[in-house]
């Protein structure tokens, strides 16, 4: 089990690294692989943000958004627990904790995306791009 995980773990980051325009300020650090993993989870998470509000746009009262806010909030929890008992498999291993969870946590997102998406009419949205990360703002490419 752990060896499959791991190689999910491993295919999981050599694709997301392709994927981005992510670059380590300081590529001597030991620690870029996690850092560059927060900034895949940080991103994942605006997206999926934006397609949740544009979800609950969809909806006309207050009363008709209540299922997909308690769905959303049900999900978080789910992400969170899915994540830690991922986690508790690897403890002592020899990449950072820190890179695995926020991969975790990506992988996470992304299919979470998936399921909003399906659920909405207009939920699709292009890739945020690095500029967006720490600025409050969604900068779309």
């Amino acid at each position: 089990m752990k060896v499959y995980l791991l190689a999910i773990f491993m295919l999981f980051s050599a694709f997301a690294s392709a994927a981005d325009d992510w670059t380590c300020p300081n590529p001597k650090d030991d620690f870029c692989d996690a850092y560059h993993a927060e900034y895949l989870a940080t991103l994942a998470d605006k997206k999926m943000n934006v397609v949740y509000q544009k979800l609950l746009n969809e909806f006309k009262g207050k009363a008709e958004r209540q299922p997909t806010i308690k769905a959303q909030r049900a999900w978080l929890k789910y992400a969170d627990a899915h994540c830690a008992a991922v986690l508790s498999k690897f403890r002592g291993a020899t990449f950072t904790m820190a890179e695995m969870e926020h991969s975790c946590r990506t992988e996470q997102i992304n299919e979470r995306i998936k399921e909003l998406e399906s659920y909405c009419e207009f939920c699709s949205t292009p890739a945020l791009t690095h500029t967006s990360i720490g600025t409050g703002e969604s900068v779309l490419r």
